[in-house]
């Protein structure tokens, strides 16, 4: 009693709780909630009337019911009302005892049932427009009522009055025509389903329903089948209770549900239309489309309801009690029914995407019962999956099956049906079952599916080939290995296939891919024994190792040799490696047989036949992946084979091809020493040592070969012929070069297996050959850097000794240091050095040879070549990056390199500039005292050359960009480095001024306003100086500035500007006032800044309003003309044409300087004023008499600036001379300089006189109108040649091959800025003979 007790004081107390939160909502703006807030206090006034104390939940509740019961006596019931107190007794129950809910069930379950009765009499579906909510509104809070009450009412409570309650509120609402109400209907029996403990007499009418609903339509399904009548599937209570049967089936899964519904989809399908039936009643006419849409769309409807029962996750008995067991079997029935029905037939008369969506839902139900029967526990129901699979993958395939063969579009049909069919096989695969069954099964569906998709007589699936023919690859990959012989023919079909559609680029790239896919599943050896390569219709076959190859004669036919590339591309990602005696034994001779034909066939035979072969060689790469046979094959292959054919000069192809298998075998036995098949891979290690022996002094050889091409006399021809020679010349050099770099690059993996002794005499004989070289008097460059290649090669490996290494550094300090050699000589002893600084850095930074090397570089500046400086740059890198900041020694070096890294900063090749870069932020990363850095750096402001200051400059905006950010220290020091930099805006040198403005830039972007407000009346006075700074810089100047008036406003800047450019920032803020104004395209928030540093300091685009303002220098367009697809410079001569126009009507009219003005301006039209008594009336058709429209000559608003500055391109100011007005208000065009000069030819005014002109200078002005004349007659018009000379018209002549004016021929050079006058006067011809029209 005393619980009982102390249970009813926690709802009152919580009760109370909700009720203030009720009240509180009379302060929201929602009309709703205040409505719901006075609903509230008016009932909590009337409970508290009859309680003295607090009102109980008890007393609110009977309160509500009793106010909802007097809202039904209305004639006109007042929905807003009824939907407040409908939310007030949802709060309410909860907090009501149950005792209380049972005695008052009746009167509660009265008034609600009568609300939806009352309100299903009233037609009326829309809402109020005082958004306080209408009948549908009243109907959804009574679907969240009638939840709530259900799910506090007791157990206890009478049945039938539960029933009734139930089939009056929430079932009815079921049936409703309003979306939102069955919606809320569906939600409030969903969430009664999915209580912790559901009421029985709930799920017993629920079931009920259901049940009684699909028995109705069966029957109705069943008539109309007898009476050939196509509306009797049209059931909206069927199609309602699906959409709420797709969640709702989950938790009232019951056999006898399942049996209904699976009962009812198989009379809809097995139904005829009148198209099946085959009685001879013509009479009967073919139903609308509409109503087999209907059809279509309930049929959809249970297949919906039908996945997800059957895509329930496995578990030992779900909530209706049912045992998997009983799902599989209902699977079994689904398969079984759904293969005997004719789903082609059913989903062909209907809507398109009703029927489509209909072969999805038909085919993905089958193959997930099918699935759900495969993965089952039990062995009886796993072989009927594998039995009704088959029949099942037959389906999908008619359904997938395009409706003609001329489609070209994949469609999603086909797309959805495969990856469920592809995902139903990757599942059967990962269950553990009887694998002579499974195999069998996906036999059978292979054979299925090559019958289907593989047919050259009639290729319907072509348009589908790209998603039907991956589940066949996947089934290939399957039964690779018991099944041999039907995955033989499945490629034989598939690689005729690929020959017979030679039109269908589509087609073949399909075929290719599901090859590849086979490739990569079976591996290159097994693809290779399934073709017939000869196209003889037996494969080659493979001889043994003992015996030798026989080649037949024939070669690779062409409809065999896009294999190749295939094979090529498609063994990368290979499960299995080839071995190489499968290349040996079978491509090599397969490259033989090639050979052969090419050496005696034509000259086409000829190059098809060495392009095979080079094709057949690009297999060797692949089959050097971790081959399993290394120790049995590679000795034999490389001796006799490689070492041959790296030297053949009839296919110059197979030096990079061999190189690059060569580095790839290497590699891989070096990855596998690491790994964990170390001891296997020592084995190989052994064999590769062995033969690097025999294959590095023909690689040696080979380097020295192809180095050695390039010097060759020509002779005396002539000059066509040269520059052809030349040409060819230096294209083969390149090619040669990259062929000794894939050498090289092979010699230095090689090189790293190789036995110690055998490299250390190698490389002394390397050694040898170079202090020759280095020593003869004559010129052997070519031959010095062949050797300084392969020493690089040697050095990469990191196979020498510490003595051979220090041979080398001796051998390369000459070559560093002296500049008589050629450039490259130099190049390349830097390229060794690098090598040498990355390979063995311990060596570069002992602290007895760290000095030596450092004056080495240092001092080696002044007979640095051009080129070297990259690589140059990259060994100091290399050797800081080593460095120790607590290392005294290494960091004096640092300032003896920082006065060419800055130099090499202006260097004009980009690599090294970008190296330079590098060294710097290396050294700053190294050295931990970034104020001595920065100190370091601002010593070269002091330099003598304005070279030297501009390359400081950008150094320390560089590092200003890269630090200021998250160094404090680098943070603090920026308004003293600020300060100090922009005294260079004193400067005339142009570089100079451009480097500062650029660090003002960087420095504006990365100080806080804080910092630099105290420098801004010198930052701002530096920048706008007048003088080349601001005249050459303008766009970047202005840039800044707008940074500046983000963080300070316009007018604490407007002081700081000198009054010659205060235009500028008034010019400035007009554009900022008209985009807001416009609400023109912003930086969204959160958009990222500008952090490429090269742009920031080349680009004069603005930063951080994304260029509304500037235009870009390629195209002219800012981010305003964009929208129109205008660039600035189109929109700036469309203005002056037009102001030339307006020029050209004042000047015929007589009106003044300040009336042409205004006329200028574009207005829109204007009313007459009113009078004191009169109104006008806008909707009076007399009213048109009073409107006056101006005339709109000119759309561009920024005619209403009124003297506001144009700039051009560059950022600078636009002043238009081609338009002069004087002092009588007069317009004069000036497009020529001396075409209108106003002084006369005879007299110039002079002082007010009047003088005569000398008679040279008369001759003078003669001469040059005789010789404008000269000119204007030289410009012919367009179609001038067309012409007649006796009659008006046009006439085509003899020899003439276009027709008039048929062709206009666009000259580039018409259109320049010289000739742009003459292109214009010819176009005027064009536009004078246009016939104006007369209203």
């Amino acid at each position: 009693m005393d619980d009982h007790f102390h249970d009813e004081k926690e709802l009152e107390h919580s009760f109370s709780n909700v009720l203030e939160e009720l009240k509180n909502l009379s302060g929201k703006r929602d009309p709703r909630s205040v409505r719901l807030a006075a609903v509230t206090c008016a009932v909590v006034d009337v409970a508290s009337s009859a309680t003295p104390d607090k009102p109980s939940p008890a007393s609110v509740y009977a309160s509500t019911v009793s106010a909802l019961e007097g809202t039904l006596s209305s004639d006109e019931p007042d929905f807003s009302t009824q939907v407040a107190l409908l939310e007030l007794l949802c709060a309410t129950v909860p907090h009501v005892a149950k005792n209380t809910l049972q005695a008052t069930f009746a009167v509660t379950s009265r008034v609600v049932r009568a609300l939806v009765a009352s309100t299903q009499a009233v037609s009326s579906t829309q809402e109020t427009n005082d958004e306080l909510g209408g009948l549908n509104a009243t109907l959804r809070a009574t679907c969240r009522a009638s939840t709530q009450i259900m799910k506090c009412v007791s157990p206890q409570t009478d049945e039938t009055a539960v029933q009734q309650f139930i089939q009056a509120t929430l079932l009815t609402l079921f049936q409703d025509k309003r979306p939102k109400v069955r919606k809320a209907a569906h939600q409030g029996a969903l969430e009664l389903l999915r209580a912790s403990k559901p009421n029985a007499t709930f799920m017993k009418t629920i079931l009920a329903y259901t049940l009684s609903t699909f028995a109705r339509a069966k029957k109705q399904v069943q008539k109309s089948s007898k009476t050939h009548n196509q509306h009797g599937h049209h059931n909206s209570d069927l199609l309602h209770l699906c959409a709420f049967m797709e969640q709702g089936i989950v938790h009232i899964n019951t056999p006898k549900i399942r049996d209904t519904i699976m009962e009812l989809l198989m009379v809809l399908l097995q139904q005829q239309t009148p198209q099946d039936n085959t009685s001879s009643d013509f009479v009967a006419a073919a139903p609308p489309k509409r109503d087999m849409t209907s059809k279509i769309v309930t049929i959809n409807g249970l297949l919906s309801v039908l996945l997800v029962v059957l895509d329930q996750h496995h578990s030992d008995e779900d909530e209706m009690g049912n045992n998997n067991d009983e799902v599989d079997g209902f699977a079994a029935r689904v398969v079984a029914s759904l293969v005997q029905c004719r789903p082609t037939t059913v989903f062909a008369s209907a809507d398109e995407a009703v029927c489509g969506s209909g072969k999805i839902l038909y085919g993905r139900a089958m193959l997930v019962a099918c699935q759900r029967l495969l993965v089952s526990s039990q062995s009886q129901h796993n072989q009927v999956g594998h039995k009704l699979l088959p029949l099942g993958v037959q389906v999908i395939l008619q359904l997938a099956r395009p409706e003609s063969a001329m489609e070209t579009d994949v469609s999603s049909i086909a797309q959805d049906l495969m990856v469920e069919l592809t995902q139903t096989f990757r599942s059967m695969r990962k269950q553990k079952q009887d694998g002579q069954h499974q195999q069998q099964c996906w036999l059978s569906c292979m054979n299925v599916m090559k019958q289907h998709l593989l047919e050259q007589q009639q290729l319907v699936f072509r348009s589908t080939w790209s998603c039907t023919l991956a589940p066949l690859a996947l089934l290939v990959d399957f039964l690779v290995g018991p099944y041999e012989g039907s995955c033989k023919s499945v490629v034989t079909d598939l690689v005729n296939l690929h020959n017979s559609v030679k039109d269908n680029e589509q087609s073949k790239q399909a075929i290719e891919e599901c090859l590849g896919s086979i490739i990569q599943s079976v591996g290159i050896e097994t693809f290779w024994n399934w073709i017939d390569w000869n196209n003889s219709g037996t494969p080659a076959k493979f001889t043994s190792k003992n015996q030798k190859a026989t080649p037949t004669a024939g070669g690779i036919p062409l409809e065999r040799s896009w294999l190749l590339p295939l094979l090529k591309t498609s063994s990368s990602n290979s499960a299995s490696h080839p071995s190489l005696e499968f290349f040996q034994q079978k491509v090599l001779s397969l490259a033989r047989e090639c050979d052969m034909q090419g050496a005696t066939g034509k000259k086409q035979e000829k190059q098809f036949q060495k392009a095979r072969v080079v094709d057949l060689w690009n297999l060797f790469p692949c089959c050097c992946q971790n081959p399993p046979d290394i120790s049995d094959s590679f000795a034999p292959l490389a001796q006799k084979t490689l070492v041959k054919a790296v030297g053949d000069t009839r296919y110059p192809q197979l030096v990079t091809i061999i190189c690059s298998g060569l580095k790839v075998i290497a590699a891989g036995v070096l990855e596998r020493i690491h790994g964990d098949d170390s001891e296997f891979a020592q084995g190989d290690a052994q064999i590769l040592a062995q033969t690097s022996t025999k294959l590095l002094p023909a690689l040696f050889k080979l380097v020295e070969t192809l180095q050695g091409t390039g010097t060759k006399s020509t002779e005396a021809t002539g000059s066509d012929e040269m520059e052809t020679e030349e040409k060819d010349e230096k294209n083969k050099m390149s090619q040669d070069a990259q062929k000794v770099q894939c050498v090289t690059d092979a010699i230095a993996e090689l090189c790293r297996l190789a036995p110690k002794p055998f490299l250390q005499a190698l490389f002394k004989k390397i050694m040898h050959r170079l202090l020759a070289s280095t020593q003869s008097q004559s010129d052997e460059s070519e031959k010095i850097c062949t050797l300084l290649g392969l020493a690089q090669a040697l050095v990469a490996s990191e196979a020498l000794d510490e003595e051979s290494i220090s041979l080398l550094y001796r051998s390369l300090k000459p070559l560093i240091r002296t500049d008589e050699f050629e450039a490259r000589v130099q190049k390349r002893a830097y390229k060794v050095m690098a090598e040498i600084c990355q390979r063995y850095h311990s060596f570069a930074t002992a602290s007895d040879r760290l000095e030596e090397i450092t004056d080495l570089l240092v001092g080696s500046i002044m007979t640095c070549q051009v080129s070297a400086r990259h690589m140059r740059l990259k060994c100091m890198t290399v050797i800081v990056k080593g460095f120790s900041n607590s290392n005294k020694q290494q960091m004096d070096v640092i300032p003896k390199v920082v006065p060419e890294v800055l130099l090499c900063l202006k260097d004009s090749n980009g690599k090294t500039r970008e190296a330079a870069y590098q060294l710097l932020l290396s050294m700053a990363s190294v050295r931990s005292n970034m104020l001595e850095y920065f100190r370091i750096v601002l010593a070269a402001l002091g330099a003598q050359t304005p070279h030297m200051r501009s390359a400081a400059v950008m150094a320390l905006s560089r590092l200003v960009f890269e630090y200021a950010r998250d160094d404090v220290e680098v943070q603090t020091l920026l308004p003293s480095l600020l300060e100090t930099v922009i005294v260079l805006f004193d400067e005339n040198a142009r570089e100079v001024i451009k480097s500062v403005v650029g660090f003002v830039r960087v420095s504006v972007a990365a100080m806080t306003a804080e910092q630099l407000e105290p420098l801004l009346p010198d930052l701002v006075k530096g920048m706008l100086k007048f003088h080349r700074g601001k005249d050459r810089f303008r766009a970047k100047i202005k840039i800044i500035l707008k940074k500046l008036v983000r963080n300070y406003g316009y007018d604490a800047l407007m002081p700081l500007v000198p009054e010659g450019d205060t235009r500028l920032l008034t010019h400035m803020r007009k554009l900022d006032e008209r985009a807001k104004r416009r609400k023109a395209a912003q930086r969204p928030d959160g958009q990222a800044a500008n952090n490429d540093f090269d742009d920031m300091m080349e680009s004069d685009e603005e930063d951080s309003d994304d260029g509304r303002t500037l235009m870009t220098g390629m195209t002219g367009f800012t981010k305003m003309t964009g929208r129109s697809g205008k660039s600035q410079r189109t929109a700036a001569i469309e203005k002056y044409e037009k102001a030339r126009s307006i020029a050209a009507s004042t000047k015929a009219s007589g009106r003044s300087q300040h009336t042409a003005a205004m006329g200028a301006a574009p207005s829109g039209p204007r009313i007459r004023a009113e009078t004191g008594v009169e109104v006008h009336d806008m909707l009076d058709p007399k009213m048109a008499k009073s409107v006056r429209f101006a005339d709109n000559n000119d759309g561009d608003s920024d005619m209403e600036d009124g003297g506001a500055m144009e700039f051009d391109d560059m950022g600078r100011l636009v002043v238009p001379d081609d338009l002069d007005i004087n002092s009588d208000g007069e317009h004069h065009d000036n497009l020529d300089d001396d075409a209108n000069d106003n002084p006369e030819n005879d007299e110039i005014k002079v002082g007010g006189k009047k003088r005569r002109i000398s008679k040279f200078e008369s001759a003078k002005v003669t001469r040059d109108e005789s010789k404008k004349k000269k000119n204007k007659q030289k410009t012919k018009d367009l179609g001038a040649a067309y012409k007649s000379k006796k009659a008006g018209g046009d006439v085509k002549k003899k020899g003439q091959k276009y027709e008039p004016y048929a062709y206009v021929p666009l000259d580039g050079r018409s259109y320049t800025k010289k000739n742009r006058r003459q292109a214009v006067e010819q176009m005027s011809s064009v536009v004078r003979g246009g016939k104006r029209k007369r209203n």
